[in-house]
């Protein structure tokens, strides 16, 4: 009996510092990449798509936790993605990911970190574009490149659209990779 206590004292040890390890408590690390890897190559600014600019291409970085749009959107707007160029390899530390569909969670890291995801139903490191900053409305922009099935904006104020690769807060340091994302409004 005592020897059941003392074991299941060891595996809780074990188990809260795994978690630890996998959060990054026993480091401290900036929730940013290094500024020369993800230098964007066109800054995003502020505009309004139309029918004269139906379109933007902008730069997404996955080391930056916010990539701003430079896109405001209102509540109806309806907008299809297309990514024009992967310029670095999308890649979570040693893991390699695509911004589609990001990576596998069937291993056991995946499986024990999955709640520190920032978009929960959402694969590890696939791109995740959110409706202003507040998460509110957050969606999956590759899976919308069809005329007949646009993402819809459901937000009542007008607000900007932000981009991020689906990593935990706090662990964007390690991360690596870069696109060009076509942003189309298909009812300007």
């Amino acid at each position: 009996m005592k020897n059941k206590k003392i074991y299941r004292r060891a595996f809780k040890s074990f188990i809260i510092i795994g978690m630890l390890a996998i959060n990054g408590c026993f480091a401290y690390h900036p929730d940013t990449c290094e500024v020369s890897c993800c230098e964007l190559s066109t800054p995003n600014k502020i505009i309004s798509l139309d029918k004269a600019k139906p379109s933007a291409i902008i730069d997404v970085c996955a080391c930056k936790s916010w990539n701003e749009s430079g896109v405001t959107v209102k509540k109806g707007d309806k907008f299809i993605f297309q990514v024009k160029n992967i310029i670095e390899p999308w890649q979570d530390g040693v893991i390699q990911a695509n911004p589609h569909d990001g990576w596998s969670e069937d291993g056991f890291l995946g499986a024990l970190a999955f709640w520190k995801k920032r978009s929960l139903f959402m694969p590890w490191y696939a791109l995740v574009g959110t409706v202003g900053g507040s998460g509110e409305q957050t969606f999956k922009p590759l899976d919308y490149f069809s005329e007949q099935e646009p993402f819809e904006v459901d937000i009542e104020q007008p607000q900007e659209l932000y981009f991020y690769a689906n990593d935990a807060f706090r662990r964007y340091f390690n991360n690596q990779g870069k696109l060009q994302l076509i942003i189309t409004k298909i009812n300007p």
